[in-house]
């Protein structure tokens, strides 16, 4: 499994998020079980009645994510390194969490004994500046326009990939992108108290977008041009919008609402897809 899918399915689960701080903005939130899902897999959050967020990672063992906690001012609160399977709480103040794929630490080694009992320095290359995964979403809505976005970085090992992106985060599709980044998906949400508009956008012309949602196929489909709106705009970014309603959102106590996304681009032809869900539980 690609690095491109795992992060896409995190991603996804702010997709449904995004989407739930709308149908609450007038009433206190409820508890809420998100879960979100490609292959082996998962990502669950988890939102206790006082507030508390924790972020559940499960997969492959061997696979590590560094983890951004950013605060409101845009400013770093805090990092943290899980493996799979894993978890982290979130630190108060969160608005975004940004997750870039790295390397697990590797084991402490044992000293290795030398001459008179001495013990041997291991000796490391440092890296060399390469292609870094950065994938960024919002658990604030008003936290750079709710941007969701998986991005490659091109940086050394001492930069931020996360920092380098930002920029782009907080200009949105049209903006300009420097050369060291590309934009491999990005999307934004407009609220409303009677529902959402999702703005899905790329870099290379977007050729398949299909979404089923509550199992309604073709709820949102670029292919029949169903509740699909395509638009292009400055320095090569092309999108597609689609909408969700308050009425289309179950809201019982117990209920899950569920999508799956097929998604695909010009320089990446073949159609990704990641399933997502939430759950209302009793407070």
């Amino acid at each position: 499994m690609s690095w491109i899918t795992r992060g896409r399915a995190l991603a996804a689960l702010v997709f449904v998020l995004a989407g739930m701080s709308t149908f609450w903005a007038c009433s206190s939130p409820p508890t809420i079980g998100a879960k979100v899902g490609f292959g082996p897999v998962t990502g669950e959050l988890t939102v206790s009645p006082g507030g508390d967020k924790v972020i559940q990672v499960d997969g492959p063992a061997g696979l590590c994510w560094k983890i951004t906690f950013i605060g409101a001012n845009g400013a770093d609160i805090s990092t943290t390194t899980v493996s799979v399977p894993g978890n982290s709480q979130v630190p108060s103040g969160t608005v975004r969490i940004d997750f870039d794929p790295v390397p697990c630490p590797e084991p402490r080694e044992l000293a290795t004994p030398g001459t008179g009992g001495s013990p041997l320095l291991s000796v490391r290359a440092l890296p060399l500046p390469s292609w870094q995964d950065v994938y960024s979403y919002p658990l604030d809505m008003s936290s750079m326009n709710g941007a969701i976005c998986h991005a490659r970085v091109w940086c050394g090992a001492s930069q931020s990939p996360s920092a380098i992106l930002r920029p782009v985060l907080l200009a949105g599709p049209g903006a300009e992108v420097p050369p060291n980044v590309q934009i491999r998906f990005f999307s934004d949400v407009s609220t409303s108290l009677v529902g959402a508009t999702v703005r899905v956008a790329a870099r290379q012309p977007i050729v398949d977008m299909n979404l089923t949602w509550n199992d309604i196929a073709g709820f949102a489909d670029l292919a029949t041009g169903v509740n699909v709106v395509p638009g292009a705009l400055a320095n090569d970014w092309y999108t597609v919008q689609f909408y969700i309603a308050e009425t289309d959102v179950d809201l019982t106590l117990g209920a899950w609402n569920r999508a799956v996304m097929n998604f695909a681009t010009l320089g990446q032809p073949q159609a990704e897809r990641y399933t997502l869900g939430f759950q209302v539980l009793p407070n």
